[in-house]
């Protein structure tokens, strides 16, 4: 069985949890400040991401990776918001490349460093502008994402060309009108490649999403 870096796993997890941990306490300080939760128009926003591969091949594993993403918007509306996103995800690898290469009944020693990025539109929807819900604040903003574009994985001498899939949930806590953070979980689905299957590696990325949000 391949080896996975178990450390890396439980570091970028931990800090993820670490980060929601010290962000949610702080965007009490929106209970304080008066909120919009009327407003309308443009963002940004940026942060780290922890991808997490899934390969194409059962028998291969790819350890996580980290990464970054940069997000510019447009909230149309209370409810609805669209998107561009682009994320970059690098550090993950695999001692698996001999499996990839077809060889599968080869040695698993020969180990090599995927690099993912994508671009995307995503529509945003949020629920809580619909429904009045006593319990949640109106500085903690929970969403849907659902989207649709392009991306690359890269593996040593491998490349694909995907469209993306990018179905996710999360929630932007707004410590002012116009300052705030995002947490946010999802899972891209990679569809059959661009310019042919010889490439193909991954079925999918899970990810992890942390950072800043300015509104304008």
């Amino acid at each position: 069985m391949p080896s996975v870096s178990w450390f890396r796993t439980s570091a970028i997890l931990l800090s993820w949890l670490v980060l929601c941990a010290v962000v949610v306490p702080l965007g009490a300080a929106g209970a304080e400040t008066e909120t919009d939760d009327d407003w309308t128009g443009y963002y940004l926003q940026g942060g780290i991401v922890a991808g997490f591969p899934v390969a194409r091949q059962g028998n291969v594993d790819f350890t996580p990776g980290v990464g970054v993403s940069l997000t510019a918007g447009f909230r149309h509306s209370p409810y609805i918001a669209g998107e561009l996103d682009f994320s970059y995800v690098t550090l993950s690898d695999t001692d698996d490349f001999n499996k990839l290469k077809g060889n599968l009944s080869g040695s698993t020693g020969d180990s090599k460093n995927l690099d993912s990025f994508s671009f995307t539109f995503n529509l945003k929807g949020y629920p809580l502008s619909y429904f009045d819900v006593p319990l949640i604040p109106d500085w903690i903003e929970p969403y849907l994402r659902l989207g649709l574009g392009l991306g690359q994985t890269d593996l040593g001498p491998r490349t694909a060309n995907r469209f993306l899939i990018p179905i996710g949930t999360g929630v932007d806590i707004m410590f002012q009108d116009r300052l705030g953070v995002y947490l946010d979980a999802s899972y891209t689905v990679l569809t059959d490649t661009a310019t042919g299957n010889k490439g193909a590696i991954l079925n999918g990325q899970g990810q992890l999403r942390a950072g800043v949000l300015v509104r304008f």
